[in-house]
């Protein structure tokens, strides 16, 4: 289970590609609602499987092994250290059923202090960082409210990682201006040393109802970029591991994609700082829609996860969502490789969760797949040396979602 957690809407940075709202919100998830939510999950993975009908809501909740917390959906690190020291020992509950318990932070970087070093040298969370590139790129939309960019404050929040020898990888949103110049973005990464990274288009996706990528070109320019990138990777014996071709080599080597936590009930539970859960793609939580009631299948204070897995919204939610996943079967050639997609996206470029091509799985599925795929082949076919064949496997830098994404 992947848990989403908003200890915070606040953000310290306001990025103009950003699919979170409220990002002036200064509420603060409290203790009280943070022990409500693990007495959720206590309470569900003890309780018989709950199995629906639809095959999208088929929910075992005893073969839960491991839950992995992620603390997003806002900048985390502007709450104190002394939040999260309490915030995780108060899954110490979810550890005594026998589970394994990993937390993570999606930060912007920009407030990584030597206490903070101190704090993930000890607690030894995963780490993303968000920087997109160099300067002149980064700061086109990773602003201050002021106006200034958070390049500089966000490499030295990297630097001090580098220099404690604290594990991270980055993220980085992919603008049309970053399409054009592969050389700069590869020589950026590989000259700084960040060599775990993952690459996140600009989605439509939550309140970003625009990004640089919806023209008719993009599909070519992107696949352009991630080409030269990877071949510049290639030539240089892998020194990067890149997040999108790891995930190709791994779904080539298994055949296919095993299973879309994004449109299985329960696999990521996304939970706002008042206590309000949402499941399915992340980027739900937040949007308003009638029709679903703001994507909120319940509340930790008011139901079970298993009362609200099976509720209306859930049960409508998950209908949906399952149309679209069979007109992606019926109509895509690498279905086997995506299982139906990212609902969020099909209804933030659609409106509908029925769609079954979207402009994120055109180029995040599709074109990452035919570029991957002709560089992994290409290099196969010039038979290098051992050490630098192309690493197969799973990446730290999972992300997710992305969520994550």
């Amino acid at each position: 289970m992947l848990l989403i957690i908003q200890g915070t809407p606040f953000c310290n940075i306001n990025c103009s590609y950003c699919y979170l709202p409220d990002r002036d919100r200064r509420d603060r998830l409290s203790i009280d609602t943070l022990h409500r939510i693990v007495s959720r999950l206590c309470e569900f993975v003890q309780t018989a499987p709950v199995d629906m009908s639809e095959p999208a809501l088929r929910v075992n909740s005893v073969a839960a092994s491991e839950v992995s917390v992620v603390w997003h959906a806002g900048e985390p690190l502007v709450l104190p250290i002394s939040f999260y020291r309490t915030a995780f020992a108060a899954f110490e509950p979810l550890r005594n059923l026998g589970l394994r318990v990993s937390h993570g932070f999606q930060t912007n970087g920009t407030l990584i202090n030597d206490r903070w070093v101190s704090f993930f040298a000890e607690a030894q969370p995963n780490i993303g960082v968000s920087i997109d590139g160099p300067e002149e790129i980064h700061d086109l939309h990773r602003k201050y409210r002021n106006g200034m960019g958070s390049f500089q404050t966000c490499l030295a929040g990297i630097s001090r990682l580098q220099a404690a020898g604290i594990p991270f990888h980055t993220i980085s949103v992919l603008t049309e201006p970053a399409l054009r110049v592969p050389d700069r973005m590869f020589e950026f990464f590989l000259e700084r040393n960040l060599l775990d990274i993952g690459f996140n288009i600009e989605e439509i996706d939550g309140i970003n109802q625009d990004s640089s990528l919806a023209g008719t070109e993009i599909a070519d320019l992107y696949g352009r970029f991630l080409r030269h990138f990877l071949r510049r990777n290639a030539d240089a014996g892998f020194p990067i591991r890149l997040r999108e071709a790891e995930h190709v080599a791994a779904l080539l080597l298994a055949g296919e994609l095993p299973s879309n936590s994004q449109t299985q009930a329960g696999q990521i539970i996304s939970v706002d700082v008042s206590g309000n859960v949402s499941t399915f793609s992340p980027e739900l939580l937040g949007l308003h829609n009638e029709q679903f009631a703001d994507f909120i299948i319940g509340n930790v204070f008011t139901a079970s996860l298993a009362e609200m897995l099976t509720g209306t919204v859930a049960l409508s939610l998950g209908q949906e969502i399952s149309r679209g996943v069979a007109n992606c079967q019926a109509t895509c050639d690498v279905f086997s490789f995506c299982k139906g997609g990212a609902p969020a996206n099909k209804f933030c470029e659609t409106g509908s969760f029925q769609a079954s091509e979207t402009m994120h799985c055109a180029l995040t599925v599709k074109a990452t797949l035919r570029e991957c795929i002709e560089v992994i082949y290409r290099s196969l076919a010039h038979q290098p040396p051992a050490h630098q064949q192309f690493p197969a496997g799973q990446n730290s830098n999972t992300g997710a979602a992305p969520w994550a994404r």
